[in-house]
């Protein structure tokens, strides 16, 4: 017995469990380096997929956060700005540019337009009518990341006020990617 009263309590192993040190050597052996290349060689390819999904998420993160805006022209003034929802925007800009340019800009940059006859015969016509009059509609899509926008531009001309031309800018950010053959016109057009 011990003395703190409680009996001592001997457990009899099998010789070959119990094992000692023979001469001071150590019980664990060395572990050979050919032995840790394999792993660390998977880590090495673990952490590089990592690094490329990482950045490829911080890519998708950074396009969330910062939706891209619709290529102006310079010299423009905004007038009106609405958010309908995160990505769905329209803005009212005022330009001393002449609605035939600012047409011909917006094509340069890859848009599709869409002009009223008699108006812009050439890049430099002018419209000689003091009315307010609706020249073209001219309308674009573009990916970023993995994600897609349209926006839609409708150009007016002859006010009576300084900046002549508005064009009204609509742009939707398409959270889902952007799909074929439908236009924003078409996308946004409401049944009556």
């Amino acid at each position: 017995m011990s003395n703190n009263g409680n009996p001592k309590l001997e457990y009899n192993l099998p010789d070959e469990v119990v094992s000692t040190p023979v001469d001071g050597a150590n019980i664990d052996e060395e572990v050979s380096r050919w032995q840790t290349l394999p792993f660390l060689i998977v880590i090495a390819v673990a952490l590089g997929v990592a690094a490329v999904l990482g950045f490829q998420l911080m890519g998708i993160l950074y396009a969330m956060l910062f939706p891209p805006n619709v290529t102006l022209p310079p010299d423009v003034t905004e007038l009106e700005h609405e958010n309908f929802t995160y990505g769905a925007d329209r803005w009212v800009y005022g330009t001393s540019m002449n609605g035939c340019m600012l047409v011909e800009y917006f094509q340069s940059n890859g848009a599709i337009c869409e002009v009223a006859s008699g108006f812009c015969g050439g890049v430099d016509t002018e419209v000689n009518s003091p009315n307010i009059q609706e020249l073209a509609t001219c309308s674009g899509d573009e990916t970023f990341s993995i994600f897609g926008m349209r926006w839609q531009a409708t150009i007016s001309a002859h006010y009576s006020s300084e900046p002549i031309t508005r064009f009204e800018l609509a742009r939707d950010v398409l959270w889902f990617g952007l799909p074929s053959g439908e236009s924003l016109a078409e996308a946004t057009q409401t049944v009556p």
